[in-house]
């Protein structure tokens, strides 16, 4: 992650929300969430603003990980930013309740998505 953002910008090429997502999701692809929280980070230190699709990204790595604790504090944080959720994050939310085996949550998304 540092290495290709010093390279680019050693290039005069600035990496931006799609090149943080781009190596989130390959990084998710590996199984390495540990990975994807530090490039999402990163991506925070260089002041780049995460989009949809990049909490998205962020949010389904840590689902597969089984982190509610985690899942629903960047929900928060992409809502706090302005981003609603969209089906993506929703399908993301009911998938990691119902793993979880938490039935009431998966009810009370019912209720929102109504």
């Amino acid at each position: 992650m540092i290495r290709t953002s010093k390279m680019m910008r050693s290039a005069n090429i600035e990496p931006n929300a799609v090149t943080f997502t781009t190596l989130m999701k390959a990084c998710s692809a590996k199984g390495d969430v540990r990975r994807v929280h530090r490039c999402f980070h990163q991506m925070l230190r260089f002041g780049i603003k995460p989009d949809r699709i990049t909490y998205n990204t962020l949010l389904n790595s840590l689902r597969v990980a089984g982190d509610v604790r985690n899942v629903e504090k960047y929900v928060k944080m992409m809502e706090r930013d302005g981003i609603n959720p969209d089906v993506v994050t929703y399908n993301t939310l009911l998938s990691l309740y119902s793993e979880c085996g938490r039935i009431a949550d998966v009810c009370s998304l019912e209720t929102i998505v109504d």
